[in-house]
């Protein structure tokens, strides 16, 4: 049942992800760190290293959007425009 709780929470990443919420980092962030300790528990081992390499590319993600968000704010104060 816990399974499945964490793959709807990863769907609901996806869905926030499309609307542009940087919240969907965080769900996947626990999704994947959820879904590699499992994989690794049951001797799935390069299942548990595909999330481990999502969750390193989840972090990398965020941090890539929030520079871009930060670049977008200081063109637009630049520019005079509002947001």
């Amino acid at each position: 049942m816990i399974s499945w709780c964490f793959s709807i929470l990863i769907i609901i990443a996806v869905i926030l992800n499309i609307k542009k919420r940087k919240e969907s980092f965080i769900l996947y962030g626990i999704g994947n760190i959820y879904w590699m300790m499992y994989d690794w528990y049951i001797g799935q081992y390069s299942q548990s290293i595909l999330f481990l390499s999502l969750l390193i590319l989840t972090i990398w993600g965020y941090i890539e959007w929030k520079k871009d968000q930060k670049e977008g704010e200081c063109k637009c104060q630049n520019s005079g425009c509002s947001k």
